[in-house]
């Protein structure tokens, strides 16, 4: 039986800096009196061995075995002995062991419930969820009641293991789907991955090409061409022609596309082309790193909700009463000003909205457009204020040397009325959050005909405000349905306070699936994918570095020493982006 007293779970089992929760490892073994769970007489217990197949089977997650000690682990429990071998034990190790692999179980835990990283550490504009749930406590639970490791082992510890851990994941928003097609794509990747398409020129429904062959055959791989059951060596077209584009071809491509935030109409562009050339194993990467940011979102069960993806580009409203959602497009911020990546609950809104000009975009933006022109305030309804104070006083602006007004002192504030050039068109929906962003309509209507649709300096414009106002407001959900959208119609500015807060989830979002079951892939506008990549460690090809954990039934025993290193890991990857997103 191997005890563990606290310094020697200080010095022995765990040097400075080796554990990533030392604080709950050691109050996991003060509560069980310092008694082992995963070591007895010297031996890894098959208690152990399930812990370390569940570490080697993290990647299935898009989470490194590697950061959960599996690397050290392995050299120190891999060799085997036989039945009437004698062995040698060494209680540093027992013990080192032994306390690595407790911390290995809540890590990992900790990280399946809330991700590898805090988003907030990476970027700024990005609001990490306060209610993401904290396992350790129940996890710890779990340990402390498992029986001590010398006794007789009841066969359920293993499924408590195995359960507790599968408790921690996400079970909604999709997260099982994506992961098992993350799994999926990896599978493709191992066995060759998917075949690429010749550059050349457009393919059209109707074109007659060897390229149309490769096309054929790269769509059946991925699945957005389903052949009949006719065997390998009949080709599925019209006519028996397999260099023919044919309209099930076209169909299959239409599917590639709308699946790729494509333009779907059939046509195979340079785009496109790059989209389906993006190699299996990038996918599967990239459906990893979502799995990380799916970690991340909140998962409170709301009934009703909005969600704005932001590289896709659209806003979708749950009604949460059964009926269908309503999505329409929508414009987010430039890449120089990201729409932030938060959560918030919408209280109230307003009808045609005057629109105060943030100081940092009049300094910046308004600015040299007054001093270019001075008529320009005149000519689109701008009040001008001397200041930003209650009641300041209104100002002529004709009164104003614009050209000699330096951006870094200026003071003024800037207030443009409701009317057709006013760029918060005619609704705006509100809800509190640190960066003053909101939803709203837009002047500038024809921007939705963009499939990339980054434009805006943070706030997200939505193609149908109309649609979103008499939703939010339909079945007594706001003031006077009937008044609201006479004063909407009529250009009265009017403020609505909802009756129950809706709440709000701006996403970031390049890989999901969606309701009809269709793996979704975005691209990555912000180039978060290659930050997050670049800080977390989620290759699913990369091999697991350790044998098969099945190929050895018997228990495992401790090496007295090991001088194995940690393979080197391969972060070049990490960096590759997705195919464009435009034809």
């Amino acid at each position: 039986m191997i005890m563990l007293c606290g310094p020697a779970l200080a010095a022995v089992a765990a040097p400075a800096g080796s554990l990533l929760l030392p604080g709950a490892v050691e109050q996991v073994y003060a509560n069980r009196d310092h008694g082992a769970i995963w070591m007895a007489d010297g031996k890894a217990t098959p208690l152990a061995r399930t812990l370390l197949d569940r570490l080697a089977q993290a990647r299935g997650d898009g989470l490194d075995p590697a950061a959960y000690h599996l690397t050290e682990l392995m050299p120190l429990l891999e060799q085997v002995p036989s039945p009437t071998e004698t062995i040698r034990t060494n209680p540093e190790t027992a013990r080192r062991a032994e306390v690595l692999l407790t911390d290995a179980f809540l890590a990992l835990g900790r990280d399946l419930a809330r991700g590898r990283i805090d988003p907030g550490s990476l970027w700024e504009k990005w609001v990490p969820e306060k209610n993401r749930p904290d396992p350790l406590p129940r996890l710890q639970q779990v340990l402390v009641d498992l029986p001590d490791a010398a006794t007789a082992r009841p066969a359920a510890a293993d499924s408590v293991v195995v359960s507790a851990l599968n408790a921690c994941r996400p079970d909604r928003g999709g997260y099982p789907k994506l992961r098992e097609a993350m799994l999926n794509l990896a599978r493709i990747a191992r066995s060759g991955g998917w075949p690429t398409v010749d550059r050349g020129q457009l393919l059209r429904p109707g074109d007659r090409s060897p390229r149309v062959r490769q096309l054929r055959t790269r769509l059946t791989a991925g699945g957005d061409l389903v052949a009949p059951a006719l065997g390998p060596s009949v080709p599925w077209c019209r006519g028996g022609d397999p260099c023919l584009y044919d309209d099930l071809l076209a169909h299959a491509v239409r599917s590639f596309q709308k699946r790729h935030g494509l333009a779907a109409d059939g046509i195979v562009g340079p785009h496109t082309l790059a989209a389906l050339n993006v190699p299996a194993a990038h996918r599967a990467h990239q459906a990893a790193l979502n799995l990380e940011r799916m970690r991340w979102l909140p998962r409170k069960r709301e009934q009703r909700y909005i969600l704005v993806n932001i590289p896709d580009f659209t806003l979708t409203l749950v009604p949460g009463d059964g009926s269908a959602p309503l999505t329409m497009p929508a414009i987010v911020g430039r890449k120089d000003r990201p729409t932030p990546v938060l959560s918030g609950e919408m209280k109230w809104l307003v009808l045609n909205p005057s629109w105060t000009v943030p100081q940092k975009l009049a300094r910046k933006d308004l600015l040299p457009k007054v001093a270019a022109d001075p008529g320009y305030l005149a000519e689109r309804g701008f009040r001008v204020f001397a200041d930003w104070r209650p009641g300041a006083a209104g100002i002529d602006p004709d009164a104003i040397d614009w050209t000699a007004v330096r951006p870094r002192d200026m003071a003024f504030k800037f207030q443009q009325q409701p009317g057709p050039q006013n760029p918060l068109g005619r609704v705006k929906f509100l809800f509190p959050n640190p960066f003053n962003v909101y939803i709203h309509d837009t002047n500038h209507r024809g921007l939705f005909n963009s499939e990339r649709r980054c434009f805006s300096s943070g706030c997200v414009r939505i193609a149908k405000p109309e649609a979103l106002l008499e939703a939010l407001i339909s079945s007594g959900k706001a003031e006077c349905d009937s008044t609201a959208l006479a004063a909407l119609n009529d250009g009265e500015t009017m403020s609505l306070g909802l009756d129950e807060p809706v709440p709000v989830h701006f996403v970031y979002l390049t890989a999901w699936v969606d309701g009809m079951g269709a793996l979704q892939f975005r691209d990555d506008c912000y180039d978060y994918d290659q930050m997050l990549a670049a800080n977390v460690a989620c290759d699913p090809l990369a091999p697991v570095p350790v044998r098969s954990l099945r190929e050895t039934p018997a228990p495992l025993a401790i090496a007295a020493n090991s001088t194995a290193a940690p393979p080197a890991q391969d972060h070049e990857n990490y960096q590759l982006r997705t195919g464009p997103v435009s034809r």
